[in-house]
């Protein structure tokens, strides 16, 4: 059996096609031509180029960076301040500072408050403030784990380590803070 096509079957077609549920069922994705060698293909005559950078232009791309940089470290922030205030007994004696365990909670304390401060708020002044909070707990923490570095503690290469994860996350807390206060 072959199918004729005739001008009522087509009206018939085109009236259906436009109906709102049709209409999206029939659209097909216009995809651009893959670009080759450094050249945009060209698809449904529209001349399409790729990017190959990440541009800082447009609105609010820099700012929605910056925004998610600080609330990943008010996330950081608040699961390093529970670890502390739960584990700061086994964390000072893996330090050989158990002398140091009622401190290391305090600042698991400061580390919460700091990160739900950060998470908190959404104007990016203030964001910038709890940042800077966090820069100061860093220098702080870097002070107690100096300490940790005497040759009296067998386990100082195990400080060193943290020290410089401490050293790591304070260069991140410090680019964050002078993005947010730039403004």
């Amino acid at each position: 059996m072959s199918a004729q096509i005739t001008q009522s079957g087509l009206d018939n077609f085109s009236s259906r096609a436009m109906e709102p549920g049709l209409v999206k069922a029939l659209r097909l994705p216009c995809r651009p031509a893959p670009a080759r060698f450094g050249i945009a293909g060209i698809s449904a005559g529209q001349d399409r180029s790729y990017k190959t950078h990440i541009t800082t232009s447009g609105t609010g791309s820099r700012e929605h960076e910056v925004a998610r940089f600080a609330r990943a470290l008010g996330w950081l922030s608040i699961a390093l301040g529970l670890t502390e205030i739960l584990a700061a007994g086994p964390l000072t004696r893996w330090l050989g500072m158990p002398e140091q365990d009622s401190l290391v909670r305090a600042y698991g304390v400061r580390g919460t408050a700091n990160g739900l401060g950060i998470l908190a708020q959404d104007r990016p002044k203030l964001v910038g403030k709890w940042v800077q909070a966090r820069v100061v707990g860093d220098v702080t923490d870097i002070a107690t784990l100096a300490t940790g570095l005497s040759y009296s503690n067998r386990r100082r290469g195990r400080v060193g380590v943290v020290l410089g994860i401490v050293a790591a996350v304070t260069v991140a807390d410090v680019l964050c803070a002078a993005l947010l206060t730039d403004r």
